[in-house]
């Protein structure tokens, strides 16, 4: 069994970077970010001129990244606009993944499968029916041989 390991989380990006991914550089950009984190605007001031505040900082994160959970194992993936999840490794859709436990399931079945097919392969070579089936194929081959070398 899986011992639990612990999940770091990653680095926080600079929360200037955040805000103006999220909000913008112009005008408005405190109102939205007011409206996005549910507190006043002069709030969003003081966070984005003095020190935010932690969980607003992480949660502003998650929110650059697509709604991705906060630690190491997704630091790489994003999430774009029309839903596809960007991976290091490929874009793939929400429904691939939601898929992944029925492909790792079908993927062990048909291991076990192969697994069994081999032995029964191995006991058919190494087993007497096939020594049988051999020796009366060669005794058929020779019968017939002698049948046409007569003629």
């Amino acid at each position: 069994m899986e011992k639990n390991r612990k999940i770091r989380p990653e680095k926080l990006v600079d929360f200037r970077e955040l805000y103006y991914d999220a909000f913008g550089f112009g005008d408005g950009r405190h109102e939205r970010a007011a409206e996005f984190f549910g507190v006043p605007v002069a709030e969003c001031q003081r966070w984005h001129d003095e020190r935010p505040h932690p969980t607003a900082h992480r949660y502003l994160q998650v929110h650059c990244k697509g709604y991705l959970p906060y630690n190491t194992n997704w630091k790489e993936c994003r999430i774009r606009e029309d839903g596809m999840v960007m991976t290091p490794w490929g874009n793939c859709m929400p429904s691939d993944m939601a898929f992944m436990n029925r492909r790792k399931w079908t993927t062990e079945q048909t291991r076990l499968q192969l697994v069994k097919c081999r032995q029964q392969l191995e006991e058919l070579r190494s087993g007497t029916k096939i020594k049988m089936v051999i020796h009366t194929a060669d005794y058929l081959n020779r019968l017939v041989s002698e049948l046409f070398s007569d003629n």
